[in-house]
Order: C-alpha cells, then structure tokens, then sequence
C-alpha cells in the first residue's frame, strides 16, 4: 500500500472525543484541532451535535455522533428517535451500537430490525453499526458481518473503545474476516488507535474509516517523521 501523505490519513480519520466530562469550551477546541487538519469528521456525544455543527458548518469536516452508546441494549425504537434528533440537530453520520445481547442469544431478527428502523430514521445518512469485536470470537464476527451485509447499513465498526479493545492482531484478523463476510459494506476500525503504524496497517487490511481521540497527535508525529525531524510526542488539547 503507497504511504499516504499526513492530509491523506487525516481524511480518513473520525475524531472522536466521546468523554462525558467534556464542555462546551472543550468542543470549541476540539472541532478547531478538526478543522485545522481537515478530519474526515469529529465524533460527539449526542448533546453535542448541535455546537458540533455550528462550529464546522464552513468546513468539509463532518459530523458524526453515538447511538445506544456504549452497550447498546437500547430498545430499536428509542434508537431511532435518538438517531433522528441527532440528525435534526446536524449529524452527517451515525455510529450505532449493535444490541449486543440479543446478538449473544441468536435473535437476530432484533438487529436486523434495529438496524431498519434507524436507517428509516435518518434517510440517507452515513449508518454504521458497532459490533464490538472486543466481546467476540471469530465465528461470531463473520456472522454479524453476514447480517449487517444484508442490511441498509454503510459501514461494519469494530469497537466503541469504552467495553476493551483488540490486540493488534486480533483486529488485522477481525478485519480481515468482516472484508468477507461483509464485502458490499465499508469497514472503520476503531478502539485503541494511537500510532501511524496502526492507522496504516488497519486501512492496508481493509478499513476505509479510522475511529481515534488520538487523532491531532498521530497526524503531527507522523509529518513530522515523514519530514525527518526529531519531535516530542504532544497530548491533545482538551
């Protein structure tokens, strides 16, 4: 795979800064970081949204929120009235968790209707549905993939980052395995992104989307190995 330039991998970068201390001020900041690099989009709470919007409304950045974040045991119809509001109030995109117990006790049928009423919820937005991989074997990834392929859905993501992540290569795997049970979707990666490395490697796999609150710091050490100069890891600005 040819090396991408720092402003390629910042288009494919969902900045993501889902802490639920975050303030207004903090927003403020973060969206300005976004723009500054030109993300692919930020990823916000739900209250959000609405700042998030106003503040990139001049700028390509899009932006994106959580639906039944993080566990996901929401009922579908509460999924779809909090998916529409989030895009009444702006949202580009959707990153819904998948109801993970009832993908544990084999009834499908309920994510595969969670997943139409939020798609009917939000027309034509970006959906992606969260399987989080952490909590799942192989087996188990290729057969949410294979339900999700036969969805409306956009994109299959890996992790929301808050119940544990994949190993390395755990995830080149997991991957691996959704680029085949889930050829007609797009994949994002997600969960314990910290390096250039990792960015590369997982998009060289498959994913078309990387899901990192690491992004602002990935992109500066990345230029500036790519320029040859000595550098000091910096922590985000938030």
């Amino acid at each position: 795979m040819k090396n991408k330039t720092p402003e390629e991998l910042a288009r494919t970068m969902d900045f993501t800064y889902l802490d639920n201390t975050a303030t207004k001020e903090d927003m403020v900041v973060f969206c300005q970081i976004a723009k500054e690099w030109n993300m692919y989009s930020v990823m916000v709470s739900p209250c959000y949204v609405k700042q998030a919007h106003e503040l990139l409304k001049d700028s390509e950045v899009k932006v994106g929120t959580v639906i039944g974040f993080p566990l996901g045991t929401n009922d579908k119809r509460v999924k779809a009235l909090e998916a529409k509001i989030a895009v009444e109030d702006g949202a580009d995109e959707i990153d819904m968790v998948m109801n993970i117990p009832a993908f544990m006790n084999e009834d499908y049928d309920i994510i595969r209707e969670e997943i139409a009423a939020v798609r009917e919820a939000i027309g034509d937005k970006v959906l992606k549905v969260i399987i989080e991989t952490n909590l799942l074997n192989e087996k188990q990834v290729t057969k949410i993939s294979q339900i999700i392929n036969k969805t409306d859905a956009d994109f299959v993501k890996t992790n929301t980052g808050f119940t544990g992540t994949n190993t390395f290569n755990e995830m080149i795997t997991y991957l691996q395995l959704i680029k085949t049970a889930a050829n007609k979707k797009q994949m994002k990666a997600s969960g314990g992104i910290k390096d250039e490395k990792t960015c590369l490697r997982y998009l060289a796999a498959g994913a078309t989307r990387l899901g990192t609150s690491s992004g602002n710091v990935i992109l500066e050490e990345y230029k500036n190995l790519l320029d040859n100069k000595a550098y000091k890891p910096k922590k985000i600005m938030l």
